[in-house]
């Protein structure tokens, strides 16, 4: 109890190159708390969501991408730092997790994970050792070494050291970190530990030990790794059309030769062409490859190999397949895709007609039906007009009658034509309006 330890999630995909994970932590929230995650020397180098935890809870979360993907066995996604709060057994696993392929698919490639157990202890009271008065023997002084073991190929990604210590605690284990961070030793009887595989480069290795005095002493030492870094083929097209080039790029260590081999296996079955070609990275272990010819229909797998100036080579890259289809399948390909642009543009413009067609169709029955309103009108105005001139020739009679006795005079002769035109002209600017 009291006691801080780190605990590591790291990846393991030995066999295929991964370039996403994602993980849900859940832990025991009674037992631990969780006081914080460290993504030093993290293989992921974008997280789309930052590490996060709630000790309410119990739970931490996490999900980065490896940008050019991770092949290995022991790659550090984050550390969590945590403190023993009460005796008990503890466990820390996953509620959900998930590892995605480098092969462009977001292929899920997780097969296993794994689940750490912990037994937290009550605070145990200090033994003193009583060393005898007036004994002859010597007590020897604690004290732990750290010897690098020669390595049979120095090209080896991994380094061995013999241990040895004196005054150790009885049952207790060594602790072991590289560059601060910790790592099993699950056989230490035999006092050799065997690091996992490192990238290239210088790194730091510490021991620490119990003394029977409860005391931790340590040793460290400074060691490097002069491995060559397996090729990675970061970029290319899996889809290629007949007599175009294939281009693949990829990273390596720097200014080192890359040797290509491009096996093409034909659509008929015969026997597969081999072309090896090597070509050379630059300051920054960027490489690309271009064909020296076009492509034939077929399938191309093509692998990647580095090789020093002294003639020794990395294992292989993990292949990749490129499909070169012929230029029926092409042509039919831009066909379908111009089908695919044309469909709707057709629909827009067979749309745009029927509202043409629509919208003229309601002229039409506008006109027709305005057509009919006027006529109607028409006719009203010309029956009014006719009652008021039947009315008009009453007056007239009568007006006639009154002066019978006494002829009209001109000027109210004058005054009936011309009340007549007035009456004969409204009605006729009102049939031609009417009309127009």
């Amino acid at each position: 109890m009291g006691d801080v330890f780190s605990v590591r999630v790291i990846l393991s995909s030995p066999d295929q190159s991964a370039n996403a994970v994602s993980g849900a932590i859940s832990f025991s929230k009674d037992s631990l708390t969780l006081n914080s995650i460290s993504k030093s020397n993290s293989l992921v180098s974008l997280w789309a969501v930052e590490p996060s935890y709630s000790n309410a809870n119990g739970t931490a979360d996490m999900e980065g991408v490896i940008l050019n993907g991770y092949t290995g066995s022991n790659g550090t996604i984050a550390t969590l730092s945590f403190k023993a709060r009460a005796a008990g057994n503890a466990s820390i696993k996953f509620a959900s997790s998930s590892v995605l392929a480098n092969d462009g698919q977001g292929t899920n490639i997780l097969k296993n994970i794994g689940q750490a157990n912990f037994t937290i202890s009550k605070a145990a009271e200090k033994i003193v050792a009583l060393v005898a008065e007036n004994t002859n023997k010597a007590v020897p002084v604690p004290s732990i070494q750290i010897e690098e073991l020669k390595k049979k190929n120095e090209l080896d990604s991994f380094a061995k050291f013999l241990l040895t210590s004196v005054g150790k605690k009885s049952k207790s284990s060594y602790k072991i970190e590289i560059d601060d961070l910790e790592y099993p030793w699950e056989n230490q009887d035999s006092g050799i530990f065997t690091t996992p595989p490192l990238p290239k480069g210088t790194h730091n290795i510490k021991a620490s030990m119990t003394t029977i005095d409860d005391e931790t002493i340590s040793d460290s030492a400074s060691f490097s790794v002069n491995s060559i870094l397996v090729p990675t083929l970061t970029d290319y097209s899996k889809d290629v059309k007949k007599n175009e080039y294939i281009v693949v790029k990829g990273l390596a260590d720097p200014n080192i030769d890359i040797i290509i081999n491009s096996n093409r296996i034909l659509p008929d079955g015969a026997d597969a062409v081999n072309d090896i070609v090597i070509i050379k990275s630059n300051d920054k272990g960027l490489f690309t490859y271009v064909s020296d010819n076009r492509a034939i229909a077929g399938i191309y797998i093509i692998t990647a190999q580095a090789r020093t100036g002294s003639g020794t080579e990395s294992e292989k890259s993990l292949p990749i397949k490129i499909s070169v289809s012929t230029k029926i399948i092409s042509i039919s390909t831009n066909i379908m895709n111009a089908l695919s642009m044309m469909i709707p543009i057709i629909g827009l413009l067979i749309l745009f007609i029927l509202l043409l067609i629509w919208g003229w169709y309601r002229i039409l029955h506008y006109r027709e039906n305005m057509r009919r309103r006027l006529v109607h009108t028409k006719a009203l105005v010309t029956k009014s007009f006719n009652i008021l001139d039947e009315d008009m020739e009453e007056q007239f009679k009568i007006l006639k009658k009154i002066k019978a006795q006494q002829p009209l005079t001109s000027e109210e002769r004058v005054f009936i034509n011309q009340f007549k035109k007035d009456i004969e002209a409204a009605e006729k600017t009102i049939i031609d309006d009417i009309r127009e």
